[in-house]
């Protein structure tokens, strides 16, 4: 019996020292498992869109109960997608010597973001008996993600059939790598190449431009030119057979209102088939 209570004391001493230890540890930080507290001197900043990340961890400091200051330990460790154009969430994270991690986030807003901007070289006119891919026609640019010319994608067309004339709409898609999606409904025509090839029609400088809202466009400003029997006149080339009188433009662009606009060129002549161009404009 002696010995039964024995091993008991015993027991109940090795629990009580273990205790003890934990206790001391744990007083002593040696088994530390609070992450480190991070102090913002505002939660939202502007920057431009090439900014560093120190310039995203700028004003932000971080403490550790054990090891003082850390804000040498903070990192830039997620951006999230636009919550609206142009402003965003950073997600920044703090660690001490035990690898305990805290993470804070703050907002981004980027002072000189644009959205992607498409262009385009060529008009939207395909001849009906070849097959096309209309989207690899555009060039995207975006202020993030470089060139994005090869993510255009078609949302949405109307229905086309090939070998056949006519003209459809189709929406063209494309998103950056913060989600913004940017999307652009265009007129695109299919014709016959045995009329086409004779008939005359204006070339232009560019076919898709940008306008500020509330600024102004000049359709003359974009005729190069004059296409005629396959030859090429400038418009102010003296033997070119049409001047710009000939050239009759429909131009229903409202710069107070943002949007999507087509503005068409053609040079009216006594045949049926007139060869309509247009010139993409886009009010931002």
């Amino acid at each position: 019996m002696v010995k039964i209570i024995r091993r008991v004391v015993i027991v109940l001493f090795g629990a009580a020292a273990a205790l003890s230890v934990l206790a001391w540890i744990k007083s002593s930080g040696l088994n530390d498992t609070d992450g480190p507290e991070i102090v913002m001197d505002q939660d939202s900043i502007s920057v431009n869109i090439d900014c560093t990340d120190e310039e995203l961890l700028a004003g932000i400091t971080a403490t550790d109960k054990k090891d003082g200051d850390v804000t040498d330990s903070l990192v830039v460790e997620d951006m999230s997608n636009f919550i609206e154009k142009g402003r965003r969430q950073v997600t920044v994270a703090a660690f001490d010597k035990d690898n305990n991690v805290t993470k804070a986030t703050r907002e981004v807003v980027y002072n000189d973001y644009v959205s992607p901007r498409f262009s385009l070289g060529q008009p939207l006119r395909f001849d009906m008996n070849k097959d096309y891919d209309v989207s690899s026609l555009f060039q995207v640019q975006d202020c993030l993600d470089g060139n994005l010319s090869g993510d255009v994608t078609v949302k949405s067309d109307s229905y086309y059939a090939l070998g056949v004339s006519g003209e459809c709409t189709m929406t063209f898609q494309v998103s950056n790598s913060a989600g913004d999606v940017v999307e652009l409904p265009v007129t695109v025509e299919f014709y016959d190449s045995a009329e086409d090839n004779t008939a005359p029609k204006v070339e232009l400088s560019e076919y898709l431009v940008y306008v500020s809202s509330g600024g102004q466009i000049d359709p003359m400003d974009y005729v190069a030119g004059m296409i005629d029997g396959g030859t090429f006149w400038e418009l102010d080339d003296r033997n070119n057979p049409y001047d710009s009188d000939d050239i009759e433009i429909v131009n229903p662009v409202d710069t107070s209102v943002p949007g999507v606009y087509e503005i068409s060129y053609t040079i009216p002549t006594e045949e049926s088939y007139q060869p309509k161009i247009r010139l993409i404009v886009i009010v931002e």
